[in-house]
């Protein structure tokens, strides 16, 4: 029984690996980022 599983599992591993499912993806990642600060309790004039 386990021999058919193990079977059946290099099997799909096969067929997954002649179709190409498993290539990577490359993917584009963009856009902007924006940052804000906000000081509590601080007089950023004496920083300075």
């Amino acid at each position: 029984m386990l021999a058919a599983i193990d079977r059946m599992l290099k099997i799909q591993e096969r067929r997954a690996k002649l179709l190409g499912l498993d290539i990577p993806v490359k993917q584009l990642v963009g856009g902007e980022v924006t940052v804000t600060y906000s000081f509590e309790g601080v007089d950023l004039g004496t920083l300075r």
